[in-house]
């Protein structure tokens, strides 16, 4: 286990309320993408880094003698989850390995899209339901549990109305019901000792609760994150309302909360293993897959440190084969340890599933989580990387690639967080490349972008770079932030067009930036668009929760077209098009998916109009799907609508199987039908569907498709 490396001694005061600084830990966007209006994205760059102040209980209130630590959901803090009175949010604990005292609890209070409150109530339960014993894929909307009558919906068949595996999760009040107040966008500690005890949580399965009190309707958000590949860490949350299923009460989600612990343990732990994550890989070569693993023991220091380490692998789902791990660096108690894949056990397409196993000197064993990694296969014509870690590329790569005129690209995924920097040989791979940097990059690999540029093709060929990048710059420069200047005969000036780039013109800013597409075929559909009545924004804030810090390019090539500029300034570029031999490239200052007409007259041009990097694709000669025997969707699906919070239009996403009638209509909260959105015959591929909701009061409202035997249905919430 992790040791507690700061312990501040204080006083002691009664008190029902919790103190702390003012100082500010995060600042949260509100982020517009998903199904759920209590969530807001945090966003990277105004995060300490994983920083935490934080206030320990003073090990001079230990009456056990044990050793103080740390436990925590192991999820990356990626969401800011809203609830307000009449809510109460539940974290599942597991059963401890090692008995311990329960010695305090602390949870972020964050602003929530602007709103705040009081306060909160917190209490440990006992586990009466457990968790892990409910369906994986039981969530959100397909998650509700249930509700007791007390709920304003009701239940009339008793006392309790569940779902078919729902049961009531909370049970015994083994500490609590205390009031907390809670302290814009920090950490606030709560000491178990200030109700009198530190409970003892044995060997029991438990939760953490908090319920809001203050402003009726008014939010606060709790640091979360997405716990899809670790079901056990899932958390609960008891609408007021009808929740994410319409049915109220309590509905398991797919984020956790980071409730973070500090306990006394008074027996052995065992050993406790983190990793990072292994990405794709280009070859069959061996590969040392590495873990931290630590050991300590409460009740004998000579049983503490790890005995023996080993890797588990297979290659797609055969028997796992065991791997002896060595000691690289550090201690038995706290080290690092390495394992090795051999080479020559796969081949392009396979997957190595694996995970880590350590026992210690007291006998004690741990396995961790299970990871993967793939041999990277090409299968598309167009590769994606994307170099950022705001979002997970599955969840975002879609809306990139969302073209509101119908053309559909298959690509291929390089995810740099997970994946690594990209090389000469994956890059040589393709032809027709998008590189999308969103919030700031991940990587730079402006040396293997060279490569790939000046390098053969395809006699008589051309081949093309897409590049959307609001922090390159910066992060290039070497001193970060500084111009950067470039000429003739330097690729960037020779294959962007980049001459002069100025940072950051508006660092930290959140207000939209007013730009101006040209004539230029890539763009001349938005220009067309917004003709004289409506200004075009780069609007990162509102579309994808992270701040403007766009750059602008003040000298260019002559010999590149200019695709953006600032609307007060023509000489302010924000986009070029550039041809040189044989190669087309796009460099957008800016994240193209945060492009709009502002909040009054609202259009989401990317998806609603013209997609920047579809047009581009089209232009270079990119082959598409069509009629180039790639697949079309397989499965029927209905996506969550984008912008989620809206106001007053969204888009909604769907997949078509087979030929046949679809129909998509809109209900309000009483299932009275009040638009229709598709009715037709539709061939099958990928298509999508606006609704302006001008006129339709603020509210929550569901969407329903019905294709042949496929139905679903997903909730959207207009806010005025």
């Amino acid at each position: 286990m992790r040791r507690a490396l700061v312990v501040t001694t204080i006083l002691l005061l009664a008190a029902s309320a919790v103190l702390a600084s003012d100082s500010r830990i995060t600042l949260l966007k509100p982020y517009r993408g998903v199904d759920e209006d209590a969530i807001i994205y945090a966003t990277k760059k105004d995060l300490t880094n994983g920083a935490v102040d934080r206030l320990l209980t003073p090990s001079s209130l230990s009456k056990f003698a044990g050793i103080i630590d740390t436990i925590a959901p192991p999820l990356a803090e990626t969401v800011n989850f809203g609830a307000a009175p009449g809510d109460t949010m539940a974290q599942f604990f597991e059963e401890p390995t090692a008995a311990y005292y329960l010695k305090s609890i602390g949870i972020k209070t964050n602003e929530w899209n602007g709103q705040f409150n009081d306060g909160f109530n917190l209490l440990v339960t006992k586990a009466a339901a457990d968790i892990r014993t409910w369906p994986k894929d039981s969530v959100d909307g397909a998650g509700w549990v249930g509700r007791w009558a007390s709920h304003p919906l009701g239940c009339p068949t008793g006392n309790w109305c569940g779902s078919s595996w729902g049961q009531p999760p909370l049970g015994e009040i083994v500490w609590g019901d205390f009031p907390v107040t809670a302290v814009r966008n920090e950490w606030v500690w709560t000491p178990m000792i200030w109700l009198g005890f530190e409970p003892d949580m044995g060997h029991d399965p438990f939760y953490v609760c908090y319920a809001p009190f203050g402003t009726a309707g008014q939010y606060f958000g709790t640091a979360s994150g997405d716990a899809t590949a670790l079901p056990q860490w899932r958390g609960l949350k008891y609408y007021a309302g009808g929740g994410t299923s319409g049915k109220g009460g309590w509905h398991i989600r797919k984020y956790g909360w980071i409730f973070m612990l500090e306990v006394e343990f008074y027996e052995n732990t065992a050993p406790t293993i983190r990793y990072e994550p292994y990405g794709s890989v280009l070859s069959a070569d061996a590969r040392p897959l590495r873990a931290d693993i630590e050991d300590i023991d409460a009740s004998d220091s000579a049983k503490a440190g790890v005995a023996e380490a080993k890797l588990y692998y297979n290659v797609n789902g055969g028997a796992f084969t065991a791997v002896p791990m060595t000691l690289v660096s550090g201690t038995d108690q706290k080290g690092t340890w390495e394992g090795t894949v051999p080479a020559g056990i796969i081949a392009p397409g396979d997957v190595v599933e694996y995970y880590f196993w350590a026992k210690d000197k007291g006998g004690l064993e741990t396995e961790s989580m299970h990871g993967t990694y793939g041999y990277f296969v090409k299968k598309h014509d167009v590769l994606a990387v994307y170099n950022d870690d705001s979002f997970s590329a599955s969840f975002i790569l879609p809306y990139y690639f969302h073209d509101p005129k119908g053309t559909v690209y298959l690509y291929d995924t390089w995810a740099t967080d997970l994946d690594g920097k990209p090389t000469v040989e994956l890059l040589k791979m393709y032809d027709w490349i998008v590189q999308l940097d969103g919030y700031s990059p991940v990587h730079l690999f402006d040396d293997t972008l060279q490569t790939w540029l000046t390098g053969a093709r395809k006699a008589g060929g051309t081949k093309g770079y897409f590049w959307s990048s609001q922090e390159w710059a910066f992060q290039f420069g070497p001193g970060g932030g500084e111009d950067l200047n470039f000429a003739a005969g330097d690729f960037h000036y020779d294959y962007f067009g980049i001459g002069t780039i100025v940072s950051d013109i508006e660092p930290y800013d959140q207000s939209p930036h007013p730009l101006n597409a040209t004539d230029h075929a890539i763009v001349a559909d938005i220009k067309a668009f917004c003709g004289d009545s409506l200004q075009l924004y780069y609007d990162p804030y509102y579309e994808l929760s992270f701040s403007n810090w766009n750059d602008v390019i003040t000298a260019h090539n002559p010999a590149s077209a200019v695709l953006f500029a600032d609307s007060a300034d023509a000489n302010k570029v924000m986009g070029l098009y550039t041809f040189n031999n044989n190669v087309h490239t796009v460099f957008l200052t800016f994240d193209q998916l945060a492009l709009n007409t502002g909040k009054a007259k609202y259009h989401w041009i990317p998806i609603d109009v013209s997609n920047p990097m579809i047009e581009a694709l089209k232009f270079f000669g990119a082959p598409s799907a069509v009629g180039t025997g790639q697949t079309v969707p397989v499965e029927y699906a209905l996506h969550q609508n984008y912008p989620n919070p809206f106001n007053p239009t969204t888009t909604v996403k769907f997949a078509v199987a087979k030929p046949g009638n679809v129909t998509i209509a809109v209900y309000n909260m009483l299932g009275q039908k009040v638009a229709t959105l598709v009715n037709g015959y539709y061939q099958p591929g990928s298509y999508a569907a606006t609704w302006d909701a001008s006129g339709m009061a603020s509210g929550v409202y569901f969407y329903k498709i019905v294709a042949g035997d496929f139905t679903a249905v997903k909730k959207m919430t207009l806010l005025r």
